[in-house]
């Protein structure tokens, strides 16, 4: 088990932004690409718009090379794959400063409409680690 998951501070941050990044869709998406930090002095959100949701990302990314932030969290829609089983995803990439390793969230969902609520399915789940994003 990775230690990211017992960093209480960090992962109150990532599962903030997967309840907002669900939440946003729950009747209908796509869901815009967010940063969302953590500082002493409180949490701040920066949604990113591009043409292609991936560049909309990469701007995410970006804007933490120069963050200040202790914390952050990008997050985004996306597909996994689960036994071969293509769904939709909300995906938190979330990282502490000075950490050797980021981590990755996922919430598969079934998606809203305007007359019926997204459903989750399944627990939120840890899917591992990857280099760090500041």
């Amino acid at each position: 088990m990775s230690d990211l998951l017992s960093n209480e501070a960090l992962m109150d941050v990532a599962f903030a932004a997967l309840d907002h990044g669900v939440d946003s869709i729950e009747h209908g998406g796509p869901l815009i690409p967010f940063v969302m930090t953590a500082t002493g002095e409180g949490r701040s959100l920066q949604r990113f718009v591009a043409d292609d949701f991936r560049d909309a990302v990469e701007q995410a990314r970006g804007s933490l090379r120069e963050t200040d932030a202790d914390i952050a969290a990008i997050a985004y829609e996306a597909f996994v794959n689960i036994d071969g089983e293509r769904a939709d995803a909300v995906i938190v990439e979330f990282y502490e400063r000075g950490g050797a390793h980021s981590g990755l969230l996922g919430q598969r969902f079934v998606p809203g409409e305007p007359e019926r609520a997204l459903e989750r399915v399944g627990n939120p789940a840890f899917l591992g680690e990857q280099d760090p994003l500041f």
